[in-house]
């Protein structure tokens, strides 16, 4: 019963965060379409970014392996976004989307060692 109280509480807090979120991000493209504030990001930079830091908020919430593991992932998401939008190390959607296959099903697998240790 206290496990499911937890669960739920840590839904309801990372809903609340990522409502928080949307609405900070909301705010600054709006007062930037009424020439507010001078805000020239790339879209790029700001998926990449967001992607990384959701993950390093649950990288730091996480309570199991599993969900060390997921976050973990969704970091290496983020960065392997920021790579392949830049170019760096010649990484580009095309030739490295092989790479997201093989991180996705080790994550996968990872997930499931550790679950069965918990």
């Amino acid at each position: 019963m206290l496990n499911k109280m937890r669960r739920t509480s840590r839904r309801s807090c990372n809903n609340v965060e990522f409502g928080l979120v949307l609405v900070t991000i909301g705010t600054l493209f709006l007062l930037a379409k009424f020439d507010y504030i001078n805000f020239r990001l790339h879209w790029w930079l700001i998926t990449s970014v967001l992607v990384s830091s959701f993950g390093l908020l649950a990288l730091i919430r996480a309570k199991t392996a599993g969900e060390t593991v997921s976050a973990l992932f969704q970091i290496f998401i983020g960065a392997w976004l920021y790579l392949c939008f830049e170019k760096i190390w010649g990484f580009s959607f095309n030739n490295s989307w092989p790479w997201m296959l093989i991180a996705y099903g080790a994550s996968h697998v990872l997930a499931y060692f550790f679950k069965k240790e918990e």
